[in-house]
């Protein structure tokens, strides 16, 4: 044992070698050079379990110099019980053996503790660590792409925030907002990103959630976006002139659009040149990369024509003037990622005298990233990415700016109502305009088909759209306004559902207030004949918003309609959660003829809405014999006088009468 120092000395080093030079030191070191000794190794490291598991790590002894003793294993600090088996281990002579340690009872927490393994005089330990979760991790934020955002690159990183009790992450990323097509799933990732290269012009929804021992959590609400789409346009022709002897001659071509290059072509490099093996081609970008293109070759043939593609099927090839597509010398890849913008430089050099020529033609295709001049919604992903594209001749919007998710304003929101709504459209279309409007009423993250409640031409300035409300919605919900330019025969093509792309047009997503109760629960509404009368009766449940009822009479279910109140037939139990009876005794009516009626309730807002109609049919009185009267007799008969609601109790006697003074029924009794 100690310190040794090896030194190797170099003989018939070659002349002309400086430097360090390469050698290999075997040293054969017998058996006695080492005490006998073990080693100690613990598999995992650190290891999560859900609470009530058992904890399993192996423990690896390795023997030196023929160590081959019993080892006794222990463990120092464990927040459970443990258990080696077996304990002792004994490594073989120059070999290796495993125990198991099995880790229970331990408490929910993070914890680090030493497994010890003692031989004699020798002690060799490890720390591990345990993380014990109680159940699934929570829920992850996503970070980027953001939701809606446009113009992504292709190579995408998507990142998300790290989440308590989680042990990896699962990445769902797809093409439709379900998740169904085209899914990719990547699994156990422990870091909170993840990198990979999408198709172009795509739109991507994507998810993550966290997994621990105890399982996985649930998916962060999904975000979309949309990657940036790949124009590939042809740029050209650069300039063209005279290939002279003995020197390098330089050719311009100016590309004016900004955007990283994902692929270049070199497309018709033509000219005439006698011997053209004197010549060698070569592209520089304007970041100053050097591409050689054709290297010299093809000796005494004349003239050049030639497109140079990295994916072409052939090597490039003699001769130099078929006009095939191939390969270049170097690849053209070497441009990727870079700037197409700037002026790009061909460079021709003729090495030899004598033979002389012109560059004729060239062009460059240059497929880079293009911006997508859009305006998307801002819902989450479930309910699909909903994009207008800026169209020429279009300036519709919705509200003060394009893209400002506005314009649309809420007069009331009344569960059980028809309620209006205010969708404000300004400027001038290329063709019309025309709206849809889409309501989450059951709250699912997704637009339904029967949850489309408007459709139809709208006009400039401000649409009223009205919007049937639930009776029973107790809470905010999403909602989509999207404005076309286009009537529905053109938007089949472009978009025909609550997510998608579609040219020219606006969009604003947003959540809806939180739906006032209505202002009664009505549970009954009647119509009876009584007599030459008819009676209307109704009952409520709650009257919690309600000022009052107007009731109105027609002869037939369409109208017209008349009112039968002069003034508002008030509430009995106004703000209640209980209700009253109602009832209106209808003497303005011709026998045999069938009356409808239609009530009207009135909120604190003004807001009304109608019930009905119900129906009765005034059928006369019938005749009726009497038998005689009793002196001490006396009837009492209802009978009403002219005016609705109007009733006087009249007494009649045998040998004499007397009246009552009227007394006026009220319309609600």
């Amino acid at each position: 044992m100690g310190t040794w120092t090896v030194r190797v000395n170099g003989y018939n080093v070659p002349q002309g070698v400086s430097g360090k030079q390469g050698y290999a030191l075997v040293v054969d070191m017998p058996d006695n050079v080492c005490d006998p000794d073990f080693t100690l190794g613990v598999t995992p490291t650190s290891l999560d379990i859900c609470q009530g598991a058992t904890a399993t790590y192996n423990v690896a002894l390795g023997s030196i110099a023929h160590f081959n003793s019993p080892v006794n294993l222990s463990a120092s600090g464990n927040p459970g019980s443990v258990n080696f088996s077996p304990n002792p281990a004994t490594p073989p002579d120059n070999g290796s053996t495993n125990s198991t340690l099995s880790l229970t009872g331990a408490a929910a927490g993070a914890y680090a503790f030493d497994v010890i393994g003692t031989s004699g005089a020798l002690t060799h330990q490890q720390t591990v660590n345990l993380n014990v979760q109680t159940g699934a991790p929570g829920i992850a934020s996503l970070i980027a792409p953001a939701n809606g955002s446009i113009n992504v690159p292709r190579a995408v990183t998507f990142s998300w925030t790290a989440t308590a009790g989680a042990s990896t992450y699962t990445l769902q990323i797809a093409t439709s907002p379900d998740f169904v097509q085209n899914l990719q799933e990547i699994t156990g990732l422990t870091a909170t990103s993840y990198d990979t290269t999408l198709v172009a012009d795509t739109v991507y929804y994507w998810r993550v959630r966290a997994v621990n021992p105890c399982g996985p959590g649930a998916y962060a609400t999904s975000a979309a976006f949309r990657t940036e789409a790949i124009t590939c346009p042809l740029y050209g022709p650069g300039a063209t002139g005279a290939i002279p002897d003995s020197r390098t001659t330089s050719f311009n071509l100016s590309v004016p659009d900004a955007g990283a290059i994902t692929d270049l072509d070199v497309v018709s490099l033509a000219g005439t040149h006698t011997y053209v093996g004197d010549l060698s081609f070569v592209l520089a970008s304007p970041a100053s990369t050097q591409v050689t293109l054709i290297p010299r070759m093809c000796t005494s043939a004349d003239n050049f024509n030639k497109t140079l593609d990295d994916e072409a099927a052939g090597a490039l090839a003699c001769p130099l003037s078929d006009g095939a597509t191939q390969r270049p010398s170097q690849a053209l890849s070497a441009f990727d990622g870079q700037s197409r913008n700037g002026t790009w430089v061909l460079r021709i050099t003729d090495s030899a005298a004598v033979d002389t020529g012109t560059l004729t033609g060239w062009y460059l295709r240059i497929c880079a990233g293009a911006a997508t001049n859009a305006v998307c919604g801002n819902l989450p992903g479930s309910y699909g990415m909903a994009c207008h594209r800026a169209l020429t001749g279009s300036t519709l919007q919705l509200g003060n700016a394009w893209g400002n998710q506005d314009g649309i304003v809420f007069d009331r929101f009344v569960e059980g109502r028809t309620n209006p709504i205010t969708v404000n459209v300004q400027g001038a279309p290329a063709n019309s305009r025309y709206l849809r409007v889409w309501f989450d009423w059951d709250n699912n993250g997704v637009f339904d088909d029967t949850e489309l409640v408007h459709q139809g031409a709208a006009v400039d300035d401000d649409n009223a759209v009205a919007i049937s409300v639930p009776a029973d919605l107790a809470e905010a919900v999403a909602y989509r306004v999207r404005l076309y330019d286009g009537q529905p025969v053109t938007l089949a093509t472009q978009d025909n559902r609550s997510y998608g792309y579609s040219d020219g047009g606006d969009i604003a997503d947003g959540t809806s207030p939180t739906p006032v109760p209505t202002a009664i629960l009505l549970t009954s509404f009647t119509a009876l004949a009584e007599g030459e009368n008819i009676r209307v009766v109704w009952e409520t449940a709650a009257e919690l918003q309600n000022l009052g009822f107007n009731l109105y009479r027609g002869e037939s279910a369409a109208g017209p309609w008349t009112q039968l109140n002069a003034e508002l037939i008030p509430a009995q139990n106004p703000g209640a959660v209980f209700g009253a009876s109602y009832e209106w005794l209808d003497t303005g009516v011709t026998l045999d003829t069938t009356y409808f009626y239609r009530l009207e309730d009135v909120d604190v807002n003004s807001a009304s809405t109608f019930h009905g109609p119900v129906s009765a049919t005034a059928a006369g009185v019938t005749a009726v014999r009497i038998a005689g009267f009793g002196a001490s007799h006396e009837s009492r008969v209802r009978s009403q006088v002219a005016g609705a609601g109007v009733t006087a109790l009249v007494l009649m006697g045998l040998m004499a009468g007397s009246w009552r003074a009227p007394r006026r029924e009220s319309a609600d009794s």
